[in-house]
């Protein structure tokens, strides 16, 4: 992964992952679960905009298939290019708590359920 080339979202949105059926050959789970793995490790700590992602893949986690893997390996390609960013609260900013949310209609190809999100902000910085 330290030869790609880093990306400026995680997901791309024209990306529509499904459930896998049978006639599919799955990939390594135990891979796909270690990756997914470290991104919970990555949201506690230092990355919480990728809760989304987590909580996305966790819906393939028992028969990932090779979209799924590529769809991962992009999240990584992330962070490789945002490792050095930081979240700075100037002084002369007014602290100011402001919560938004937004649903899709019916976004998941499975089971027709929409997905939710929300996000916070701190004086027009986001926190989580």
């Amino acid at each position: 992964m330290e030869q790609s080339y880093p990306v400026s979202i995680p997901i791309d949105p024209k990306v529509q992952l499904y459930k896998a059926t049978n006639d599919k050959l799955p990939i390594d789970q135990n891979l796909y679960q270690q990756m997914i793995g470290t991104f919970m490790y990555l949201v506690t700590c230092t990355y919480p905009n990728l809760a989304f992602c987590v909580c996305y893949f966790f819906q393939f986690f028992s028969y990932p298939l090779d979209i799924h893997h590529t769809t991962v390996k992009r999240v990584f390609r992330y962070i490789f290019g945002t490792h050095s960013y930081i979240l700075i609260y100037p002084c002369s900013s007014t602290i100011k708590l402001e919560g938004f949310s937004d649903a899709s209609f019916a976004n998941c190809l499975d089971t027709c359920r929409s997905y939710t999100g929300y996000v916070f902000q701190l004086g027009k910085r986001t926190i989580y």
